[in-house]
């Protein structure tokens, strides 16, 4: 599996499970991830463990990249897709099998509908994920390294598009990735919410975005 595939893989999971974990099982609310104990609980050892002992703060700053993917904000998206009331960004750090150094979520997905007697249904997915890749991290912004993969230029900056589909519910998705004087920038779009809106148009104007704000 190429390095673009498991980052387009990791999309499909966050938009068919919701989990803010790319990569891995979503887990319901309140339980611990396996292998994990739960904030404030004691280990094998007898030590309290304290939030953020086991997942430090990942952002921009921490890991020196030259844009910050939360901070890019939803004025770099369409207007079409940009929710309507304040939605903030949230902090997705890398696990293990990422290609990334940082990353961030942005979610306007609709919202779920309850119906008397029937389990909720949850509404039509918005979701894009911006990460930052340092060169060593192994996204690659050439599109001859993924299949399917259109070259394009993103505010003077090379990279490449590539449109898809979720593999759980068939929703446009498509991933954009483009190469900075300092490692790499991936932007992955999955839209089942605005089927008017071009997903590689989003994707493309995201990128655009972060060519602006980055060397």
């Amino acid at each position: 599996m190429t390095e673009f595939s498991r980052l387009v893989r990791s999309a499909a999971m966050l938009a068919t499970t919701g989990s803010l974990l790319l990569g891995v099982p979503a887990v319901a609310v309140g339980e611990p991830s396996s292998g994990a104990l739960a904030p404030g609980t004691a280990s094998n050892d007898g030590a309290r463990i304290v939030l953020g002992d086991l997942d430090p703060v990942v952002d921009a700053a921490a890991v020196g990249a030259p844009f910050d993917p939360c901070r890019l904000g939803w004025q770099a998206f369409p207007e079409q897709v940009r929710p309507d009331t304040p939605k903030s960004p949230r902090l997705r750090p890398p696990k293990d099998s990422d290609i990334f150094s940082t990353a961030c979520r942005y979610d306007n997905s609709g919202a779920a509908v309850f119906k008397p007697g029937e389990q909720a249904t949850a509404g039509a997915a918005f979701i894009t994920v911006v990460a930052w890749a340092a060169v060593d991290d192994g996204m690659s912004a050439n599109p001859a390294d993924h299949s399917n993969a259109a070259p394009a230029r993103f505010g003077g900056k090379e990279g490449l598009l590539k449109s898809g589909a979720n593999a759980g519910n068939g929703a446009p998705m498509c991933t954009a990735i483009l190469s900075l004087a300092n490692g790499v920038a991936g932007i992955t779009v999955t839209n089942a919410r605005f089927p008017a809106v071009d997903t590689c148009t989003i994707a493309q104007t995201v990128g655009n975005a972060v060519a602006a704000t980055a060397p």
